[in-house]
């Protein structure tokens, strides 16, 4: 099992992002201001809920740890350190998505040069199912009121989402 110890500053910045870039790579997909406050508090709530789905996950509950520990400096008015992309800014989705779906692979690449499979596949797990949290926060249709829970785009991001994972 591994830990943030295991992991150099730069590599674990990246572990630790990869959770937010499933999420808000989902809220942003099919984007609306309700919706998206929907989807920010079932982020949130998914990466609860994780502290008991993978309690014997120790990378998972470090980076739980390490999120929770970043929202109180962020709290008390501090900075965080992130990694910085040296790509230009786009304002296109698609380009977007396919950025921090290379970024969450990059993740998941160091993940696996430093755990064994098992949490290599739970780790895997957490980052689809906080991505599958938020597109199911809000509905499509005035008010995201509508039957369906997912649009058409955020069912196609979570098939590239598993596709980039590699799980079924």
């Amino acid at each position: 099992m591994s830990t943030q110890k295991d992991y150099t500053q730069e590599e674990w910045i990246q572990v630790k992002e990869a959770a937010f870039s499933a999420g808000l790579t989902a809220s942003l997909v099919d984007l609306s201001l309700l919706g998206y406050s929907r989807e920010m508090a079932s982020i949130e709530q998914g990466l609860d809920e994780a502290k008991q789905i993978f309690p014997m996950n120790e990378l998972i509950q470090s980076v739980l740890d390490a999120i929770e520990a970043d929202a109180q400096v962020i709290q008390e008015g501090g900075e965080v350190e992130e990694v910085h992309d040296e790509g230009s800014y786009t304002e296109d989705t698609e380009e977007i998505i396919k950025c921090e779906l290379t970024k969450i692979s990059k993740a998941v690449d160091i993940v696996a040069q430093k755990s064994p499979a098992s949490e290599v596949l739970e780790y895997k797990r957490f980052l689809y199912r906080i991505a599958e949290k938020a597109v199911t926060a809000s509905g499509e249709g005035f008010l995201g009121l509508s039957r369906n829970k997912i649009s058409d785009k955020e069912s196609k991001y979570l098939g590239q989402l598993k596709d980039t994972l590699q799980i079924a």
